[in-house]
């Protein structure tokens, strides 16, 4: 039985090249599934095409007896075309926010539903198209990161989307916008999906899959609270502010007194004493200065004598 937070494969869908397509899953009583959205290619193809068969068509009319029935046809074509370009996009953001339910970060977090409808309430959809089209990056990022111990960041190509649909005389930029940001989305939602099945792959071999990386202080200035690591990052802990990214006032921790990272691939934290004058101690033993040192979750940590500690923490996984 899966626990509260795991999430579970319920069934997977690939297309005839042998890719996956989309996942149905269950994450405690909750089941959903995630599927890619449409081909960002044809939609480029019938944006591209589509006014190129319309001024073919026009053409024709110009010179034909039918000219009404034609223009009666193209009337019809130009208001499909239209509904299609609002479906597709409708689409992809239905589809995207689906894949981030799975994120753990902060923000605003809607459900699909949601994500699509409050683009059609006028007035609010002026804010709303910002939360639509550039909430994802953070969450497929987190997602990914949680997922796959890897950095992914599609930059702020969402926001600009939001920001030139807002601009009468340069939304003509979004024909080159908007195709762009559905290919990174399309390439994150791929991403997560195979991962997904890795990491299931992995733990049915008996293999350990470790993530979300931590520090949980248990003394000091920052006892109770526990802080992220990203994985394969190192960060340095110290009492200086421009070098050190974790900062604790205390007369025992040196300018720059420890740097740590999780190594993703060994499932170890890898400690570095920066030649402190007060030590760095890992259960009790003191580690060489200047040296490396390789420690398993669930080591505590001292700074000093008295200056903090902390266990390094990872969720580790295997059947």
């Amino acid at each position: 039985m899966a626990e509260k937070n795991d999430i579970e494969i319920v069934k997977v869908q690939k297309d005839d090249q042998g890719n996956v397509r989309s996942l149905k899953i269950k994450k405690g009583s909750v089941q959903w599934d995630l599927f890619m959205g449409q081909s960002v290619l044809k939609f480029v193809l019938f944006m591209i095409l589509s006014p190129i068969f319309a001024f073919i068509i026009s053409l024709i009319a110009a010179s034909s007896r039918e000219a009404e029935v034609i223009n009666s046809f193209l009337l019809f074509f130009y208001i499909f075309y239209g509904v299609y370009l609002i479906y597709f996009q409708c689409d992809s953001v239905y589809k995207v926010w689906k894949f981030t339910q799975l994120s753990e970060t902060f923000g605003n977090k809607p459900t699909p539903a949601a994500a699509v409808g409050f683009l059609f309430i006028p007035i609010f959809n002026l804010y709303w198209i910002f939360i639509a089209f550039g909430g994802p990056r953070k969450h497929l990022t987190d997602i990914i990161k949680r997922h796959t111990n890897k950095h992914y960041d599609m930059g702020g190509i969402g926001t600009a989307v939001a920001v030139v649909s807002l601009i009468p005389i340069v939304q003509i930029l979004n024909v080159v916008l908007i195709p762009i940001l559905f290919a990174k989305w399309r390439e994150a939602e791929s991403i997560i999906l195979k991962s997904l099945i890795e990491e299931k792959d992995k733990e049915k071999d008996g293999r350990k899959v470790y993530r979300n990386p931590s520090l949980e202080f248990y003394y000091g200035e920052f006892a109770g609270n526990t802080l992220p690591l990203n994985p394969n990052e190192e960060i340095i802990i110290g009492r200086e502010p421009l070098k050190a990214k974790i900062v604790l006032d205390h007369e025992q921790v040196s300018r720059t007194h420890l740097s740590i990272r999780f190594d993703s691939q060994r499932g170890k934290f890898i400690l570095r004493d920066l030649n402190s004058t007060h030590g760095v101690f890992v259960n009790g033993m003191k580690i060489e200065k200047g040296s490396r040192s390789a420690v398993n979750p669930g080591s505590r940590v001292e700074l000093g004598k008295k200056a903090a500690g902390f266990i390094v923490k990872t969720e580790k996984r295997n059947i």
